[in-house]
C-alpha cells in the first residue's frame, strides 16, 4: 500500500490539507460561552499567578452559574490573552487551539496504528490506514465545530488526554504498573470531566484485544474490568476533586431529566448521520426534547441504537473486525458525559468531537477490510494504488472544503447566527442572536423582527425580552421597552443580564435611583462583571456622591487592578 519513501510525502500532503482546510479560521470571532469565559471574564486578563486558576473554580467564568472547575482551560486562555496583548485579535487563541489539534492528530495516528496492528493488519497497511483515518478526522467538518469554538478547547484538551492515555496503555504494556498512562487522563480532566471515561475505554480494549485466552464471556469481562481498576480508582479521585472544586453556584441545566434521556438515542443517531452527511451542521440546533418513549422519533432512536449494539457484538467476534467494535464502543462511551447528565440543550454539534475519534476508526477499519478482501493477500498492483489514492482524494478533499466553508460560517456573530436561523429556524436563541447581530449593525427594524420571531419560539426566554427592550429603546418606543425589561425580570429575576440591561436603559433615561438599584442587583448576582460596576460608579458621579463613588472604585480596583475604564472613572473623582 505504500513504501518508505512515500510515507513522508503522504504525511506532508495530509498536513498541508489540514492547514489549507483551516487557513481561514485564525481570525474568527468569539462566540457563545467565549463571552463569559473570555471577553467578560476579568480573571483571564492577568497571568501573573496562574496557580490561582487551579485553586479557584470561580475564575472560569464571569457568571456564577457557569463557573465550572476547568483550570487548564482558563490558564491557557489567560496565556493567549497575554500573548495577544488583549482581545483586539483572536489570532493567538486560534493558533493555540490549532497547534494542540495537530498534537492530537499525531497521537491519534499512533493510536489507530496500534489498534490496527492488534487486529492483525500488516505494519505497512496499518500505518497507511491510520494516516487516512487521522486525516479524515482532522478535515471532517464536524471537527470545525470545536476548533472554531475557543472555549470548547476543553473538548480538545480532554480528548487529547484520553487518546494519549489509551495510546500509552497499548504501546507500553510493560510500564502499566508505573501508572504513567494515567497522567494524560488527569491532565485532560482538568479541562473537562469527559476525560474520566478512560477506564471504560481501557476495559473495552482489554476485552477485545487482550483476553483471547479466556473462554467464558463473564470471566473475560471480569478480567477486563480488573485491568481498568487502576484507571478507575484515579478517575474516581479526580471526579471527587472536580466536584469539590466546582463552585456551589454552578448550575448544570434546568431541564426534565427523563425527557432528556428519552431524546439521547435519537441524538446519537443524528450524530452518526452527521459523520456521513455533515451538510446540516448547526452551531445551535432546534431539536426539541421528546416527551414519550412511544413517540416515533424515540422508538426510531432506540431501535437504531439496538442495531448499533448488535453490530458491535457481531464485530467483536472476529479479530479482523474488532477495530470496528472498539471504535463504535468508543463512540458510545464518549457520548455518556453529555448523554447522562441532563444538560441545557439535548444536542450540540461540538459534542461529537470526542466520540468521533472512535467512529472515524470504525468507518476506516471497515473500508480497510473491504479493500483487503477485495485484493486478497497479494500486493497492490499499481492501478489499485492509484485507485485507492483517488478514492481517498474523493473523500478527503470535499471534507476539507466543507471545513473551509464551516470556518466561514464561524467567522463572525452575524454569519454564525444567520446560518443557525437557516438550519434551525425553530431555535429561539438563534433567531434572537441574529437579531442582536443586526442591532450591532444599526438595523433595529430587522432586529426587532427577529426578536419577535424568537419570542414565538421561546416565550419563556428572558433574554428575548431584554433584547426586545433594547430594540424598542433604539426606536424610541420607551413604553414598550420598559414593559419588555420588566417581563424579562419577571421570568427570571436571577438572570444578571436582565438587571444589567435594564440598569443601562434606566440610566439613559436619567432615572438614576432605579438604575442604581438594578446595577446593584446585577453585582450581587455576578460580582465579576465589571460593566455594571462601572455603570453604578457613573450614577454616583452624576449625583456627585463622591463617597460611594470612591468606595466602589476602590473595591473594583481591588478585584480588577488593571481595569482601564475604572481607572478613568477614578480620575473624575475629586481629591480626598
Amino acid at each position: 500500500m505504500g513504501n518508505q519513501r512515500g510515507w513522508p510525502v503522504a504525511c506532508a500532503v495530509c498536513l498541508a490539507l489540514a492547514v489549507a482546510a483551516y487557513a481561514n479560521h485564525f481570525l474568527n470571532a468569539f462566540h457563545f460561552d467565549d463571552f463569559h469565559t473570555v471577553v467578560q471574564n476579568p480573571h483571564v486578563r492577568e497571568i501573573g499567578n496562574p496557580l490561582r486558576f487551579f485553586l479557584d473554580g470561580s475564575t472560569y467564568s464571569a457568571l456564577p452559574i457557569q463557573q465550572q472547575y476547568r483550570p487548564l482551560v482558563t490558564a491557557s486562555l489567560a496565556f493567549d490573552y497575554w500573548l495577544g496583548d488583549g482581545l483586539d485579535s483572536t489570532l493567538w487563541f486560534h493558533l493555540t487551539t490549532f497547534g494542540w489539534f495537530l498534537v492530537q492528530a499525531v497521537l491519534m495516528l499512533a493510536l489507530y496504528r496500534a489498534i490496527l496492528n492488534k487486529a492483525g493488519f500488516e505494519r505497512e497497511d496499518a500505518r497507511w490506514w491510520a494516516l487516512a483515518a487521522t486525516t479524515l478526522y482532522v478535515v471532517h467538518p464536524v471537527s470545525a465545530e470545536t476548533v472554531n469554538y475557543i472555549t470548547q478547547r476543553a473538548d480538545l484538551y480532554s480528548t487529547i488526554g484520553v487518546v494519549a492515555a489509551t495510546m500509552l496503555y497499548i504501546a507500553k504494556p510493560g510500564r502499566r504498573g508505573t501508572g504513567l498512562y494515567l497522567v494524560p487522563m488527569i491532565v485532560g480532566a482538568l479541562a473537562k470531566p469527559s476525560a474520566l471515561m478512560l477506564p471504560a475505554i481501557i476495559a473495552v480494549y482489554a476485552y477485545l484485544f487482550e483476553r483471547d485466552d479466556i473462554d467464558t464471556t463473564l470471566s473475560k469481562a471480569m478480567t477486563s474490568l480488573r485491568a481498568a481498576l487502576p484507571a478507575l480508582a484515579v478517575a474516581a479521585l479526580m471526579g471527587g476533586l472536580l466536584r469539590w472544586m466546582t463552585p456551589a453556584a454552578y448550575r448544570l441545566g434546568d431541564v426534565d431529566a427523563m425527557r432528556y434521556w428519552i431524546t439521547q438515542p435519537l441524538v446519537a443517531v443524528r450524530y452518526i448521520r452527521a459523520f456521513f452527511y455533515p451538510l446540516t451542521l448547526s452551531a445551535d440546533t432546534d431539536l426539541k426534547m421528546l416527551t414519550s418513549f412511544w413517540s416515533w422519533p424515540a422508538l426510531l432512536g432506540i431501535l437504531l441504537l439496538m442495531g448499533l449494539l448488535l453490530t458491535i457484538w457481531a464485530m467483536s467476534q472476529d479479530r479482523d473486525t474488532r477495530p470496528i467494535a472498539f471504535g463504535l464502543l468508543w463512540f458510545l462511551l464518549a457520548l455518556m458525559p453529555t448523554s447522562v447528565p441532563p444538560l441545557a440543550e439535548p444536542e450540540n454539534d461540538h459534542r461529537m468531537f470526542f466520540p468521533f475519534v472512535g467512529l472515524t476508526l470504525s468507518v476506516t477499519a471497515a473500508a480497510a477490510l473491504a479493500v483487503r478482501r477485495f485484493r486478497g493477500a497479494s500486493a497492490f498492483a499499481p492501478w489499485r494504488k492509484a485507485a485507492l489514492a483517488g478514492a481517498a482524494a474523493i473523500v478527503l478533499l470535499p471534507c476539507a472544503y466543507g471545513t473551509h466553508l464551516r470556518n466561514q460560517v464561524w467567522s463572525s456573530e452575524e454569519s454564525l447566527w444567520l446560518d443557525v436561523t437557516l438550519k434551525s429556524p425553530r431555535n429561539g436563541r438563534g433567531l434572537m442572536n441574529y437579531g442582536v447581530a443586526r442591532m450591532l449593525h444599526g438595523d433595529a427594524a430587522t432586529a426587532l423582527e427577529y426578536f419577535r420571531r424568537a419570542q414565538i419560539q421561546a416565550p419563556a426566554y428572558p433574554l428575548v425580552y431584554v433584547n426586545l427592550g433594547v430594540a424598542y429603546a433604539s426606536l424610541n418606543d420607551h413604553t414598550r421597552a420598559e414593559a419588555a425589561f420588566r417581563e424579562a425580570e419577571r421570568i427570571d429575576p436571577s438572570d444578571p443580564a436582565t438587571h444589567s440591561f435594564y440598569a443601562q436603559w434606566l440610566y439613559s433615561r436619567q432615572r438614576l435611583p432605579e438604575s442604581q438599584s438594578q446595577a446593584k442587583r446585577t453585582i450581587e448576582l455576578a460580582p465579576a462583571l465589571v460593566g455594571p460596576r462601572q455603570l453604578l460608579i457613573r450614577t454616583y458621579l452624576d449625583e456627585a456622591d463622591w463617597k460611594r463613588g470612591r468606595a466602589l472604585v476602590q473595591e473594583t480596583l481591588r478585584l480588577f487592578p488593571d481595569d482601564v475604564t475604572t481607572m478613568e472613572l477614578a480620575e473624575r473623582l475629586p481629591p480626598g
